[in-house]
């Protein structure tokens, strides 16, 4: 979710105030300073038309595997909850997708935890196969 969304959401009167914690977290480094200079599995980018974090799984080629979070705990795509300080109330979902170039889209963190990420990995793998 966009900066322009949640406030948004806050004028018409979203009193939630773990929900509105959770997408201000959420929200990529507005400074700009923190841009990878080499893409790696568990970074973290916001993308542009789903305004969901996801985050890189793999590397095929020139494509990267990537799988959506989201902050809904009732989104029937969850998978399991983030292990994460930075992501704490989001969870990884069924989505998965190709980004051909991640860097042009807004970074957000690295994600610390490469075993989750890995299960995660294995778990999709298992679904879709």
């Amino acid at each position: 979710m966009e900066k322009e969304e949640i406030i948004k959401r806050i004028k018409e009167g979203e009193k939630n105030t773990d929900k509105i914690l959770s997408w201000v977290t959420c929200l990529p480094n507005s400074t700009g300073s923190r841009k990878p200079t080499v893409i790696r599995v568990g970074d973290v980018f916001m993308h542009p038309i789903f305004r969901h974090p996801y985050v890189i799984l793999e590397k095929k080629s020139s494509q990267y595997i990537c799988v959506l979070l989201t902050s809904n705990s009732d989104c029937t795509e969850a998978i399991e909850k983030c292990k994460s300080r930075f992501f704490s109330e989001s969870y990884f979902t069924k989505v998965i997708f190709t980004v051909e170039n991640p860097a042009g889209h807004p970074f957000m963190n690295v994600f610390e935890f490469r075993s989750q990420i890995k299960s995660i990995h294995t778990k999709l793998k298992q679904i879709f196969s």
